[in-house]
């Protein structure tokens, strides 16, 4: 970050710390982990994997909040049959509170919905990424994971949103095109951060060796090519339960909650648990988390 869009982002958070609209925002560690679910093309099953991780965490008894990051096609809360009065973008031009524009989801899990056509946070004055960075506090403070469902590609919206994460979760299918983009998207976040945590999700992957076996390959191009270590978090197998579930516009996990791409969701969710019962994801402040949203 250059050192006058360091400045900048200092300005902001010394005004909202200084400020009556909330509690100081950086003065201590955040409290939720932040895992911002991407990929490099769409087509490839992000967002329901992004739906059915988060019920899989709430299910263990987590706080979770899905928050709706695909400024572009925004279609979570249409997904879940769920009516959204508020979103996103009234939050980000300061019209609502974060607590308007939440609602609720199946089992418990909350979501903050998307809208289409939202501008990027740097298109934003001083006094509403103020706002924005206070209510965003809340999340952090109210939750024990934040999702982030992102766009797919490699836009700069979506990179910003990315790198905000604590870890990256890279959804992809076996198929050359999505692997290609995968890799063009880990190529990006690479080059904005050798620290980010990027983690591989095969979706709709035919068997556990196929998952195995495109990851190996993935990750030797990666460590070879970008310097950077991946981490295999998991597949969810090929299953028509699956697109019987997106047609009854509900989450499988709850429509079919012992089908094989149930199982799989909850074997990603406990390895979620486990990398932050061992607290591999480093914790960092919001201004840390932050500082890619207001830069370059």
């Amino acid at each position: 970050m250059h050192i006058d869009q360091a400045a900048r982002l200092r300005e902001i958070v010394k005004a909202a710390n200084s400020s009556k609209m909330g509690s100081p925002i950086v003065t201590e560690e955040m409290h939720a982990k932040i895992y911002a679910v991407t990929s490099g093309k769409g087509g490839v099953g992000k967002t329901n994997i992004a739906v059915n991780l988060a019920i899989a965490l709430a299910r263990k008894g987590k706080k979770v909040t899905l928050v709706d990051l695909d400024l572009g096609l925004a279609n979570i809360d249409i997904m879940l049959k769920l009516t959204a009065p508020y979103n996103l973008e009234h939050l980000m031009l300061g019209h609502k509170e974060i607590e308007d524009i939440v609602i609720k989801g199946p089992e418990g899990i909350s979501i903050v919905p998307g809208g289409s056509g939202l501008p990027s946070l740097t298109a934003l004055n001083i006094s509403q990424q103020e706002f924005f960075l206070n209510n965003f506090y809340k999340l952090t403070k109210n939750n024990d994971f934040l999702i982030f469902d992102t766009a797919a590609g490699i836009s700069d919206n979506v990179i910003r949103f990315t790198l905000a994460a604590d870890e990256i979760i890279v959804v992809t299918t076996e198929e050359p095109t999505a692997i290609t983009d995968a890799y063009a998207l880990m190529k990006v976040l690479s080059l904005r951060s050798k620290e980010s945590n990027i983690n591989i999700v095969f979706n709709m992957i035919k068997s556990p060796h196929d998952a195995h076996r495109y990851f190996e390959k993935i990750h030797a191009v990666v460590k070879q090519f970008l310097g950077i270590e991946i981490y295999n978090l998991g597949y969810v197998v090929h299953d028509p339960c699956v697109s019987k579930a997106i047609m009854r516009r509900e989450p499988f996990i709850t429509q079919y909650p012992f089908c094989a791409a149930s199982k799989s969701i909850k074997e990603i969710g406990k390895e979620l648990l486990l990398k932050a019962a061992h607290k591999t994801t480093l914790k960092r402040t919001l201004v840390q988390k932050f500082s890619s949203l207001f830069s370059w």
